[in-house]
């Protein structure tokens, strides 16, 4: 590139750290943005902008003849032109170049219409940027960087140390997680395309249309059959699947610890621990059962009588009392309850079960647990509870035995509305049911290929010690409350960027943690595609339905 090219130069004052520079008033800067300074021997520094301000040696409070000009119809368009921008610039990548020299010239990357067909100019830019990744496949292209036709890449090897997204209502987080859906859905390597498994929990149907169009294109995986892609539904909907529980997959332990949270949500589950200890006690001697059918009408019975029978004949021996069977029976009609009205325990051995998880890891698999209206009509969140956390023991249980058979997999669980199930002390929701073990999914899953992405739109609401687990966060636009919040759970993130976050327009983020291969938080464009679009769920044009 020429010296034509410049859009400003660099001026003294600077600090190792960040560079003042001069831009050209036409130039449509952005906080966040990337661009290069030259020093005059050539060499290349990459600077990415912190902060600026307009200025102009004519329009200052100290000359008078502006103020006579707030009355005056004159357009001073001659004047106009000595307006600036004052730049200040954070130095990013110095490459041997002297970035903070006085007289340097500030460059825009340049024009790249097709990241595939580079010319040497382009390559130099790139290679500034990215090195080597750009060839590395285990980097995926997504978005664009601001004022750039530059995709950012994410590093598909941190998805194991947990995502998250977040942002308000309406700034763009579900469209961003079908993007990301589709990107990782289409890992191209040694010729052939992989997906990522993933299991999206949908709370308002914001992907179920990708289960019935297919995503509109085929995956090859290693297979060499098509990507499965399933809708699971709560009740009989036309080329979907029933959710059910397999109960036999868990231990005593386990399905006592699920029957008295489901219950005691509100109190601390170490008040009912003799509730459990009974409980796990009448599993263990019913052993030889079908977990599935205790829970089921014909041998509910057989459950509840053994749990009197254990009480009545040996309370001397045990300490049992009358008080806590009582107790224990209200939990497990409780529990019962609910599966029963959506009909969640298997009867006939078709259940979301270890071969399922086996289906979707070989088949590269994308499974949404369809929480809509539509989906689970009428569906309490106590109910969602079970079923997230039936998935999240599922798989965490899944893939430490795959690991301990020295088989490796990988399987991302995506969950909308976070917040209902892993909630913070400020969120005024029970999550005891599914919190726990969330929390021993993001804590101890990523050494066993457990990948967890979480979706809100108030990170405030999201438990803090699963928050200080998440090492990748995109960021749309949040509520002002959370900019601080974001700040310290995140770092890294300066202040001038973190003020960008009350007022990012619609599919504009900023990407930081590990996942970002430029390891610094980079401001990016979400591109709208078509076959990504959905107007499921959508209110539509009020005009047009009054109207008809």
């Amino acid at each position: 590139m020429s010296n034509a090219d410049a859009i400003g130069i660099v001026l003294e004052g600077g600090t190792p750290n960040v560079v003042k520079a001069l831009i050209r008033a036409d130039h449509d800067v952005k906080i966040g943005e990337f661009l290069i300074v030259r020093d005059r021997e050539g060499r290349m520094g990459l600077v990415q902008v912190e902060h600026y301000e307009y200025g102009n040696d004519f329009y200052t409070e100290s000359l008078g003849i502006v103020k006579s000009l707030i009355d005056s119809e004159v357009l001073a368009s001659v004047l106009d032109k000595s307006t600036y921008l004052s730049v200040w610039l954070r130095v990013i990548k110095e490459n041997n170049a002297k970035v903070q020299m006085p007289g340097n010239l500030v460059l825009k990357f340049p024009e790249i219409k097709d990241i595939n067909k580079l010319d040497q100019t382009q390559k130099k830019f790139l290679e500034l940027l990215y090195e080597e990744k750009l060839e590395d496949p285990r980097y995926v292209k997504y978005g664009r960087i601001i004022n750039t036709n530059i995709p950012l890449l994410l590093k598909i090897n941190a998805l194991p140390m947990h995502m998250g997204i977040f942002g308000e209502t309406g700034s763009g987080k579900s469209y961003n997680m079908r993007y990301l859906i589709d990107v990782f859905s289409n890992i191209e390597y040694d010729g052939k395309h992989y997906a990522i498994p993933m299991i999206v929990i949908d709370a308002n149907g914001d992907y179920i249309d990708l289960a019935i169009l297919s995503m509109k294109r085929e995956y090859v995986n290693r297979n060499g059959s098509r990507q499965m892609i399933t809708r699971y539904t709560f009740t009989d909907i036309p080329n979907s699947q029933r959710f059910r529980l397999d109960m036999n997959l868990f231990t005593p332990s386990d399905i006592a610890y699920m029957v008295i949270t489901a219950k005691y949500r509100d109190t601390d589950v170490a008040q009912a621990s003799l509730q459990m200890n009974l409980l796990e006690l009448a599993l263990n001697e019913l052993r030889d059962e079908d977990y599935n059918t205790l829970f089921v009408e014909d041998g509910f019975s057989k459950l509840q009588q053994k749990v009197n029978e254990i009480v009545e004949e040996r309370k001397d021996e045990l300490g049992f009392t009358k008080n806590t069977q009582r107790a224990l029976q209200s939990a497990l009609q409780t529990f019962r309850s609910k599966v029963k009205e959506y009909d969640l325990i298997s009867s006939d051995g078709e259940a979301f079960s270890y071969d399922t998880l086996d289906e979707i890891f070989f088949k590269q698999g994308l499974v949404i647990i369809d929480f809509s209206a539509d989906g689970a009509p009428g569906m309490d969140l106590l109910t969602k509870q079970i079923v997230v956390g039936y998935i999240a023991r599922l798989m965490l249980n899944y893939l430490v035995k795959k690991k301990m058979n020295n088989e490796r997999r990988i399987l991302s669980l995506v969950i909308e509305e976070a917040q209902n199930y892993i909630p913070s002390e400020n969120y005024p929701v029970n999550a005891r049911l599914t919190k726990d073990v969330l929390a021993t999914l993001a804590t101890q899953g990523r050494k066993f290929g457990a990948s967890l992405i979480l979706i809100s739109q108030r990170p405030a609401f999201v438990d803090k010690v699963v928050l200080s687990m998440l090492n990748s966060f995109i960021f749309h636009r949040v509520y002002h409350e959370d900019v601080k919040y974001i700040q310290s759970a995140t770092g890294g993130i300066s202040e001038y960027l973190a003020k960008e976050l009350i007022s990012l327009p619609r599919g504009q983020a900023i990407v930081t943690g590990l996942i970002n291969s430029l390891e610094i938080p980079v401001r990016v464009q979400i591109d709208r595609k078509s076959e990504l679009e959905s107007d499921i769920g959508s209110e539509g044009d009020i005009l047009e339905i009054l109207s008809g």
